[in-house]
């Protein structure tokens, strides 16, 4: 998908491996007439064929993949339907598992993500979601939010790249941003304005920060950042340089204002 050109190359020369050894040890494996030599044995059929020189991106073309769609709503469903026309037009074999999940699923299942969706991405390892709603202000939680919490999904990686021929405002992009999913606000932990809970924890800030100041109708994010999650992330950024030829890293924080969180990050 990203050449074209060197992809088919590199399938011909697979290609021609495979045709070598069936000549040698499948239909072609007898000997010419006249020819006293003994036939060349066919390769077992039990042993890897990489040992026989086929690369492995020949085998995953013949490999069937398990994959997860979650079709989410709103206009998900005819986006994962696109989506998987085009990886199916590539020719590698796909198995389709389709879920659902979102708003349409808190009428059928009382809740946006279904215990089924999970499953089976634990069990496939391999998904692919369409966009899903997430209320402004209130109702549900964000299914993204639970995706990262459920499956410890700490790692949001974004390439941004701009290419020749497209428009863009800026021109010469080529970064990758990495950013931790698990911590910090995304985190999720929230009280909710005017609920005995939140008062109570007001006052306990309070009474461990004097001088702290709220307003009368507050709600409170929990902010935690941790020394295992942050050495976690920053390991991934640098594996994940080092594995693509990036040559520098930024880490970005706002440690001037919060010393303790970002600080500690």
């Amino acid at each position: 998908a990203l050449d074209g050109k060197i992809l088919v190359q590199r399938a011909d020369h697979d290609a021609l491996r495979v045709l070598h050894h069936l000549i040698i040890g499948g239909v072609g494996n007898r000997a010419p007439a006249g020819d006293r030599r003994k036939p060349r044995a066919a390769p077992p059929t039990d042993v890897p064929l990489q040992r026989h020189g086929i690369s492995p991106s020949l085998l995953n073309c013949m490999t069937t993949h398990p994959v997860t769609l979650i079709r989410g709503d709103g206009t998900g469903p005819e986006l994962a339907a696109v989506t998987r026309e085009v990886l199916d037009a590539t020719g590698v074999s796909i198995a389709w598992e389709v879920v659902d999940a979102g708003e349409n699923q808190m009428k059928v299942a009382g809740t946006p993500l279904p215990e089924s969706v999970l499953d089976s991405l634990r069990r496939n390892k391999v998904g692919i979601k369409a966009p899903i709603t997430t209320p402004i202000g209130t109702g549900f939680r964000s299914v993204n939010v639970a995706l990262r919490k459920e499956l410890d999904l700490y790692a949001c990686v974004r390439p941004c790249k701009t290419y020749e021929g497209v428009r863009t405002h800026h021109k010469n992009i080529n970064l990758v941003i990495v950013r931790e999913n698990t911590e910090d606000l995304y985190a999720g932990i929230e009280f909710e304005r005017d609920r005995e809970d939140t008062a109570r924890l007001l006052e306990t800030i309070k009474e461990y920060r004097p001088g702290a100041v709220f307003g009368k109708q507050v709600g409170l994010s929990i902010k935690p950042i941790s020394v295992e999650r942050s050495r976690r992330i920053v390991k991934y950024a640098f594996d994940y340089a080092r594995a693509n030829g990036r040559k520098k890293i930024t880490a970005v924080h706002k440690a001037n204002i919060m010393k303790f969180t970002d600080g500690l990050f």
